[in-house]
């Protein structure tokens, strides 16, 4: 049954799509391509002579296919024909892809199935949707329309599609899901880009989620501050999964908080200001949150302080560290915080709990003092110097955390400055540091720790310089590569490639990663599928047939997506348990 206000698309099976081009094949990744898809006529169609000559719905005008609106004579063809589709970056639900067509106002829903038999199907949203976000645990989505200023709430389901319409009033350049997807905040996102202030850019749309998909509009509209940076939810964990319970307007030099529960009755949020002016330097700042949202760390890349604010007691107090750190990171309870100094070789760690219950003043600011012993200056407790066995100082840049199979906090550490090929591992609780620089052959890049907390997959760079006296060794210095090192057994796989890795992502389950490889002066264009149990590619890697952009994992099965370089749209599916893989090329019925 249809809830009032909803408009209803049914989806069109892949067959009514008939210019849409599957191709596909087992295990080998070979594919068949055809000519690109005709035009359906939405933006100034195809030449014609006939009706016939054009697709349903459609009418030949003055030698062009043009879309007849209901009951009537008039028809528009639109913008040239040469006009460039903009697409969004590939989104997957629990059993569809969504892919938006900023240009056309539509969201390409894809249904890869077994691969057999891919469906397809358009469903129009408002003007110049540009952001897409699904709901967790289910095959909704939710469309920020920056053009005719709403959103898009999608119900996705097998046989038809129902789409709800929620004015938002603003042209909001961004929006924000919260954690269980009740909630969705539009603002305009003044981090990096200069927004227009005739737009209000200092204000925020809240819309509940939940009510728009009961049948009932619910948009909270609020004053924020000036230049909008983040936009922060708590995270709370329910017996129906996470929920958030209050959100945090982080701005250039203010916060504005909302308790969720209390939007129908608020009509000024409270603000707790930022007092540090180097953590308002918007252009060199990272902020980072506690789960809970209590605690707010401003980092400034330019100084060798961070600037911690207890949203509690709306209290901002300044962290001396020993040099400017390169990476700042929390541990996923948010009790732990961890800082590297690459100039000095220190590693910090900082329990939020204990060492930041002690506070000192000094000319009228607050600084923690870990150690207690009274002075505003980096502690001697809570940091160690990173060393290797032989007692040379490790080059160290970058952490990246995880937790150990024994439920330990621990850190890759790495550089990828300095020319070091080598990584080591800290146990956080000891500050213990086991040196693994046997283990790496070849300059590192970046590192990504696998969703299981199992696998490091060590990122390589290519190095054409390279030192080496040995004519192989310099060979291999001279390509990129990766390293897949098993944490718990030290084991590793490294894979030599042309081509420098790009946009690369895990399955849920966490046993396959995929990897994208692309060079578009080599024409080097291929999806790498990695066991990460087995520390080896499933089996060779698919070649694509153009430049990858975006990557992806289905939640519901083991199914990656790779989304590649095409006017048209095209997107490959991989199925990673048997390297089945199938392309469809054209996400619009419309497109040209």
């Amino acid at each position: 049954m249809m809830r009032p206000g909803r408009r209803v698309i049914f989806s069109l099976g892949l067959t009514a799509l008939s210019w849409i081009l599957v191709t596909g094949c087992a295990g080998s990744g070979s594919s068949m391509e055809g000519p690109p898809p005709s035009d359906g006529g939405h933006d100034g169609g195809p030449s014609c002579k006939t009706d016939q000559d054009c697709g349903p719905g459609l009418a030949c005008q003055a030698g062009r296919c043009v879309v007849v609106p209901d009951g009537g004579t008039q028809t528009d063809a639109g913008p040239p024909e040469d006009e460039h589709l903009v697409f969004g970056p590939p989104v997957g639900s629990e059993n569809y892809v969504f892919v938006v067509n900023t240009t056309l106002g539509t969201v390409a829903k894809i249904d890869p199935g077994s691969l057999a038999n891919i469906e397809v199907s358009s469903i129009p949203v408002g003007l110049r949707p540009t952001i897409l976000a699904t709901i967790p645990g289910s095959d909704n989505a939710v469309v920020l329309n920056e053009g005719s200023r709403s959103l898009s709430v999608i119900e996705a389901a097998e046989d038809q599609d129902t789409v709800i319409d929620v004015e938002i009033g603003q042209p909001y350049t961004s929006m924000v899901l919260s954690p269980g997807g009740r909630w969705a905040v539009a603002f305009f996102d003044q981090s990096e880009v200069w927004t227009d202030p005739s737009n209000s850019a200092s204000k925020i749309a809240v819309v509940d989620i939940d009510a728009v998909l009961a049948g009932e509009i619910k948009v909270y509209e609020f004053a924020v501050g000036y230049r909008v940076t983040d936009v922060i939810f708590d995270r709370l964990n329910g017996p129906q999964g996470p929920f958030a319970s209050r959100l945090l307007i982080v701005s250039k030099s203010e916060i504005a908080v909302a308790d969720l529960g209390l939007l129908q009755t608020t009509w000024i949020l409270p603000r707790v200001w930022i007092d540090n002016p180097d953590a308002e330097v918007v252009e060199a700042r990272e902020v980072l949150a506690t789960p809970d949202a209590r605690i707010l760390l401003f980092r400034n890349y330019n100084t060798a302080e961070l600037t911690i604010v207890d949203m509690e007691q709306a209290e901002s107090t300044r962290l001396l560290l020993h040099s400017v750190p390169t990476d700042v990171d929390l541990s996923p309870d948010g009790t732990t915080l961890v800082a590297v100094q690459r100039s000095t070789g220190i590693v910090t760690r900082v329990d939020l709990n204990s060492d930041l219950s002690r506070v000192v003043e000094l000319d009228g600011v607050r600084y923690f003092d870990p150690d207690g012993d009274g002075l505003p200056e980096p502690d001697d407790l809570t940091h160690v110097l990173a060393q290797n066995p032989y007692g040379e100082p490790l080059k160290v840049g970058q952490a990246e955390l995880f937790t150990t199979v024994d439920f330990r906090l621990a850190a890759v550490l790495y550089t990828n400055v300095d020319r070091t090929e080598e990584i080591s591992i800290i146990q956080l609780d000891t500050m213990e540091i086991t040196y693994l620089g046997r283990l790496i052959n070849k300059l590192v890049d970046y590192v990504v720790i696998s969703p299981s907390a199992n696998t490091a997959l060590v990122i390589h760079r290519a190095e054409y310089n390279s030192p080496e006296t040995d004519p192989v060794e310099r060979e291999i210095d001279a390509l990129y590569g990766y390293t897949l090192v098993d944490l718990p057994s030290q084991a590793t796989f490294q894979q030599v490639i042309e081509a420098p890795v790009g946009p690369l992502s895990f399955s849920r389950s966490g046993r396959y990663a995929l990897l994208t490889v692309f060079d578009d002066h080599l024409e080097v264009n291929e999806l790498h599928v990695v066991d990460l149990f087995r520390l080896t590619l499933q089996m060779d890697s698919v070649p694509l047939e153009a430049l990858p952009l975006f990557v992806g994992a289905l939640p519901g099965g083991e199914i990656g997506y790779v989304a590649q370089e095409h006017d048209y749209g095209k997107i490959t599916f991989v199925d990673m348990e048997t390297m089945a893989k199938r392309a469809v090329t054209g996400y619009e019925l419309n497109a040209e």
